[in-house]
């Protein structure tokens, strides 16, 4: 296991990636098909825009 830390601050805070369902449904279709890395629904380098809110609900 390895951690890799930083002590640089940032003021941005991004929803993980698991509430982003573009990447959900890319995670769920590498254990059906051929294994293909996973897309996030936004766009993660610089420059950097906040992606929307996710919607959560449980029943």
């Amino acid at each position: 296991l390895r951690i890799y830390a930083t002590p640089t601050p940032t003021t941005t805070r991004v929803w993980t990636l698991l509430h982003d369902q573009t990447y959900r449904v890319a995670i769920a279709w590498q254990n059906t098909a051929y294994n293909q890395p996973p897309h996030t629904g936004f766009f993660l380098g610089s420059p950097f825009t906040l992606p929307a809110k996710p919607v959560i609900s449980t029943p």
